[in-house]
């Protein structure tokens, strides 16, 4: 066998084996993920769902090993066909879609296990209302903390095929508040909270400095802009003042600091 022979022999063998391995790969990878997914959440929304809020539910959710799909309304039948598989549907939309779409109630109402997350209200198929209840908080509320525990709602039910029995709180944010990247809950409801929990940080005639702010940016961690304000006023001596208030109340609200 000539040398040149047996180097396009050489040549033809690793082709194989590469082309073995890659196809092997990609068939384990294909059996393997519906087995590796831990549930299934479908969120429906608009055009006028948070794009932040939106990423922060996919980080989460690939962190915690369940299937995320993004479904946008008006919905085709299709799509409605392929949500019934889902552990949950959940449905964030503003009231102006469910009055524009007529089909969308009968099209949500249709599936085996759904949720409707409204402003002040929710509306469950196939969820008590506990149920509804906490999962509506966590998903009006948003962030981090609460996202992560819904997606882990939703993986604890598929695992065991029951619901937690003892699932973690929701963070429930107030409609009006101050904001701190420091505090635990992340957000206080007045004033006073805020200085009080400050303490000894507060000295007489220190300069206090308004931040306005939106409540969405909390639900979708998109606050690193306002963290580095934060900082640096406090750096320079100054107390931050983060607030956002109800965009739906009409009455800004009136922070007096007297320092």
């Amino acid at each position: 066998m000539s040398k040149r022979w047996r180097g396009w022999r050489g040549l033809w063998l690793a082709a194989v084996c590469m082309l073995a391995t890659t196809l092997a790969h990609a068939a384990s990878a294909d059996t393997g993920d519906d087995e590796a997914v831990d549930g299934r959440l479908v969120l429906v929304g608009s055009g006028f769902f948070p794009q932040g809020k939106l990423a922060l539910y996919r980080q989460l959710a690939a962190a915690e090993g369940v299937r995320l799909d993004y479904v946008r309304a008006p919905l085709h039948a299709e799509q409605v066909a392929a949500m019934t598989g889902a552990d949950l549907v959940l449905a964030e939309l503003p009231p102006v879609q469910m009055y524009r779409d007529e089909e969308l109630p009968g099209q949500l109402a249709a599936l085996p296990r759904v949720l409707l997350v409204e402003r002040d209200d929710q509306r469950g198929h196939g969820l008590d209302q506990p149920q509804a209840t906490l999962l509506a908080a966590y998903a009006r509320n948003g962030g981090e903390r609460n996202l992560g525990a819904l997606l882990r709602y939703v993986r604890q039910w598929k695992r065991g095929g029951t619901p937690p029995t003892s699932p973690e709180p929701a963070l429930v944010m107030p409609r009006t508040g101050i904001y701190h990247p420091d505090y635990r809950d992340l957000a206080f409801a007045s004033l006073d909270d805020y200085l009080r929990w400050l303490g000894p940080k507060v000295r007489e005639g220190q300069p206090a400095i308004g931040i306005a702010m939106f409540a969405s940016a909390i639900g979708s961690d998109s606050t690193a802009h306002i963290d580095a304000l934060v900082r640096e006023i406090d750096t320079r001596g100054g107390i931050a003042v983060p607030f956002f208030r109800d965009t739906d109340g009409g009455v800004p609200p009136r922070f007096h600091c007297r320092t």
